[in-house]
């Protein structure tokens, strides 16, 4: 598969190495056999543990893979020279040689910046580890580096892969460097309410997965998972939301009265249980709401 006729625009991309990772998942999505070892050599590699350390971040991607990968991955003169100068904003030591390399992959395609910026927002939207690294800034004494922070995110994220994320956070200016520490731009960022987002989806869902390793992956001391069954009115779904939000942002306000010492994750979930609406045929007006509330009572043996 060539990369011009790829779902993977390599144009969209600010790194080489994300640009590989997405590519070789596409292979493996569409091809659930397909290992590093058969990708490794259809990309030109000769040495497919070499390729693993690429993408794992253990080991640079280099300017003089670059003709062996363009003939691999079948790039046109343009994808390679793109390719190339990602490989070179990948390894720039510091903000000045970053955006020099960035303002070379605009030319080779103009209007390129709104578009990338647009994506890059979008990715803060997704990937939860952005608000997450966005609110430690507020923990005081914590030592705010990839390094620090990769420790605290090790079972889900690399260290490239959190120096990523911290560095699109300041590309965009959701963090900015105050009196030498990074701090947010605003008290908070908030998306509409009430309004379908595909983004947001991809979010919530990422939370919900997490919500579900905590069950099991940390102390009853540390964490509080509660359920409510109940039988409702429709009408009063709104003044449900509203009270939710209230609670929200009273539990908000509270909670941040204090310095910080970890980072914490709330979701609340409300949601209708049944697969499709209920017909008026299947119901009757009752009396009142049943409710069905289960809290667990776990005790170590």
């Amino acid at each position: 598969m060539s990369a011009s006729s790829s779902p993977i625009n390599l144009f969209q991309f600010e790194s080489a190495i994300a640009y590989l990772k997405a590519r070789f998942q596409l292979e493996k999505d569409q091809e659930p056999t397909f290992s590093i070892r058969k990708w490794a050599k259809e990309s030109g590699f000769g040495s497919h543990a070499l390729m693993i350390m690429i993408l794992n971040g253990k080991r640079s991607l280099n300017l003089k893979h670059v003709p062996t990968i363009a003939v691999g991955l079948k790039f046109s003169g343009a994808e390679r020279q793109f390719f190339q100068t990602l490989i070179q904003l990948d390894q720039a030591k510091n903000e000045e040689e970053k955006q020099l390399y960035r303002g070379w992959l605009n030319e080779l395609v103009p209007g390129r910046n709104h578009h990338v910026a647009t994506l890059e927002h979008e990715q803060v939207m997704v990937d939860g580890i952005h608000a997450a690294i966005m609110v430690m800034t507020r923990i005081p004494g914590f030592d705010f580096k990839p390094e620090a922070i990769s420790k605290c995110f090790a079972s889900k994220y690399s260290l490239t892969q959190i120096q990523e994320a911290l560095e699109r956070l300041v590309r965009l200016k959701y963090l900015v460097i105050k009196n030498g520490r990074y701090e947010m731009s605003a008290d908070s960022f908030n998306t509409l309410a009430d309004v379908p987002n595909p983004k947001i989806r991809k979010y919530h869902q990422q939370m919900a997965r997490w919500g579900a390793e905590a069950i099991d992956q940390q102390e009853i001391s540390e964490r509080d998972f509660q359920s409510l069954t109940i039988a409702i009115p429709r009408k009063s779904i709104p003044i449900a939301k509203d009270l939710l939000q209230k609670f929200y942002n009273q539990f908000q306000t509270l909670m941040m009265k204090d310095a910080a010492d970890e980072v914490y994750q709330l979701n609340l979930h409300f949601f209708r249980l049944t697969d499709a609406p209920l017909s008026d045929g299947q119901t009757t007006v009752g009396k009142g709401a049943g409710t069905v509330r289960q809290i667990a009572q776990e005790r170590s043996v």
